[in-house]
């Protein structure tokens, strides 16, 4: 079934806010989500404490989606789940009106002398480039960024559907372009951040 892509929503977060005790439940076998949604993007540069029944657990004991503020615990857990530390609000990328998406892999040849006639193949590193057409509002957050060499964190809902695309990204360009019969634009391109906690999470 086509979506319509006029519903897509497109958000940049913005600075960590502090959090404490945030009730979680469970998702799924020992996954938990923090149940408020606006909270749920996990500040990547801040630790973490989760707690089950006031009782905090050691770190060794679970992992955590930074970008879906999840955390799965390696056994069950029957108590309350609550989370402390920072989460990073997002607002809307005001005129946005075209997006693209593109993940991608390497593909390495591994063919040897015992796999000839056909060509053998592996997955190598794999990346991950967004690219924004907005309407400028002349506020030059995004130029910023840039010269200030800030990461950002981007979310996309195509569609307005319920599935979310969010990822940490390096500001590459901020390009500039004017008409004497239209509005001032401007084109934006991103490179995924890999070297950091859930870089990249599609939910």
């Amino acid at each position: 079934m086509a979506v319509a892509s006029y519903n897509t929503t497109i958000k940049a977060g913005g600075t960590p806010t502090t959090m404490t005790d945030e009730d979680m439940s469970v998702v799924t076998g020992n996954q938990y989500q923090i149940d408020d949604g606006t909270k749920q993007i996990l500040d990547r540069d801040t630790d973490v404490t989760v707690k089950v029944d006031g009782t905090t657990v050691d770190s060794s004991n679970y992992s955590i989606d930074y970008l879906f503020g999840m955390v799965t615990f390696t056994s069950s857990q029957t108590g309350d789940v609550t989370i402390s530390g920072k989460f990073i609000p997002t607002t809307a990328v005001g005129g946005a009106s075209q997006y693209g998406l593109n993940i991608s892999s390497d593909i390495l040849d591994k063919t040897d002398f015992e796999t000839t006639g056909f060509r053998s193949k592996d997955y190598g590193l794999s990346d991950v480039s967004v690219t924004l057409e907005r309407f400028d509002d002349l506020a030059n957050t995004f130029k910023d960024k840039i010269l200030n060499r800030e990461g950002l964190m981007i979310e996309i809902t195509p569609g307005g559907g319920s599935e979310k695309i969010r990822g940490w990204y390096v500001p590459e360009s901020a390009n500039n372009a004017g008409d004497v019969s239209s509005l001032e634009t401007e084109a934006l391109t991103f490179n995924l951040n890999g070297n950091i906690k859930s870089a990249f999470s599609w939910r």
